[in-house]
């Protein structure tokens, strides 16, 4: 090998040798690069699992913090449970307490709520600040909700939008007026004729053409109806006297006697005392019925015939209406669903699902005002030999106008052309004055009701 090679050939091995190092220094730097890479990995591990803790933590301290609020909200702040149903999650709430599916069960399909027969010419703003539901008790025994009974009981339901009071006014059953009958034909009758020709359209049509109303909805029920409710409710309080207590019994002997049930005959007779009462169902129901003795309202009156009839029945709803209100939400709604699965018809109504749950808050805030009967003047009327005697008004207008400032505080009203015609036809009949008198006030108007209601037919 010459000089010349060796030289070569120990650059090469140099230049080998070079390279074998700097191979070395590169694969030491990879995995030093691989080290640094997992370090900074399993940092932000670390990070991202200390972010998650806090984030954690902080909205457990927001939890905590809307429960305490919302606790001292329900607890201090008047009237927070109706805000609370009045809410996107509380109607959630109350939907998923009471079922849509169970509730139609009672809704009268066929009942249109854009034909309700208001007067064309009244003008409805001051009776838009208020919800106006009919309420009728049916005389049934046997499930009959659409037609085919009277309405024994007739209530006018009135509630405040705003300050949620509620006013109710019974009218008289055999108030003598212009009475709607099925497919809209009208004729000169008793009130409660209405429904049994044409059910719960017919009545409210009657109700809103006689005294310039706005009716749009009704509920119905029927004798089983009432006295399933008092008993969910755990009965009712009442004091009565010894003559109520002797009819009381003879109405409950007589009603099982007459659907045939003689093995509950004197089961819920009470003592024949006077004094309070803890009434069941069925004695609340016969208490509601009574005509024939007077009922005492409390404040040193007497009333007589259908109108202390009616008083008893308002008050009975009045009791019924306190217990409810003393109950949890949760509670009434099951009693709610309970009704509606029930087997036996004893509900109808028109009030859609939708309008039923939105109603929830109003209910559990309002509270009851005042209750009255209509027409607070009348005259016996007997020419009518398919009614009978009957209570045709003095004046149907007046009457309309004590009505609406009994329930609206509205003295503002005036009676709509169509009511005055009704009026007129009404008066003719027995050649009564068809003149009104818009300037009574409201005292000069409670006087004329008392001093009515306290005579006997």
């Amino acid at each position: 090998m010459t000089k010349s090679d060796k030289k070569i050939d120990m650059i090469l091995k140099d230049s080998e040798k070079t390279l074998q190092d700097e191979m070395e220094v590169y694969s030491y730097d990879d995995d030093e690069y691989d080290r640094r890479k997992a370090k900074q990995q399993a940092r932000k591990k670390k990070e991202k699992k200390r972010t998650r803790i806090k984030i954690a933590v902080l909205v457990a301290e927001v939890v905590v913090i809307l429960g305490l609020s919302f606790a001292l909200t329900m607890l201090l702040v008047p009237n927070s449970k109706a805000w609370l149903m009045s809410t996107p999650f509380g109607k959630f709430m109350v939907k998923s307490m009471m079922s849509e599916e169970s509730y139609g069960k009672i809704v009268d399909n066929d009942y249109d709520r854009n034909n309700t027969g208001v007067n064309k010419d009244l003008d409805t703003s001051k009776l838009d600040e208020y919800l106006n539901i009919a309420l009728f008790g049916l005389d049934a025994r046997y499930g009959e909700l659409k037609s085919g009974t009277n309405s024994d009981c007739i209530i006018i339901v009135s509630i405040n939008k705003e300050t949620k009071d509620v006013r109710m006014a019974s009218i008289y059953r055999d108030t003598y007026i212009r009475a709607y009958g099925k497919e809209g034909n009208t004729r000169f009758a008793k009130i409660n004729w209405s429904y049994a020709n044409g059910g719960g359209a017919a009545a409210v049509k009657t109700l809103n053409a006689n005294f310039d109303l706005n009716i749009k909805d009704y509920v119905a029920i029927n004798f089983d109806g009432i006295t399933e409710l008092v008993d969910l409710l755990g009965g009712i309080d009442v004091t009565i006297t010894e003559e109520e207590a002797f009819y009381i019994n003879g109405y409950i002997n007589s009603y099982f006697e007459e659907i045939g049930e003689y093995d509950k005959m004197y089961t819920h007779n009470i003592q024949e005392v006077a004094g309070n009462h803890h009434l069941d169902g069925v004695q609340a129901t016969a208490y509601c019925r009574i005509r024939y003795v007077p009922f005492y309202p409390g404040d040193g009156t007497s009333l007589n015939n259908d109108f202390g009839r009616a008083a008893r029945q308002r008050h009975v709803i009045n009791q019924m209406v306190s217990k409810a209100k003393a109950m949890g939400l949760e509670e009434v709604l099951g009693l709610a669903e309970q009704v509606f699965e029930d087997e036996n018809e004893v509900f109808l109504t028109s009030i859609p699902y939708d309008d039923i749950v939105d109603l929830i808050p109003i209910v559990l805030e309002f509270e009851m005002a005042e209750t009255e009967g209509f027409p607070g003047t009348y005259q016996s009327y007997k020419k009518d030999t398919v009614f009978g005697d009957s209570l045709l008004p003095d004046n149907l207008a007046q009457t309309a106008i004590d009505l609406h400032r009994y329930l609206f505080d509205d003295y503002d009203y005036v009676p709509s052309n169509s009511l005055l015609g009704i009026n007129e036809a009404l008066c003719s009949l027995a050649g009564l004055d068809t003149d009104y008198d818009l300037s009574r006030d409201e005292e000069e108007s409670t006087d004329s009701n008392n001093t009515k209601n306290n005579s006997t037919k």
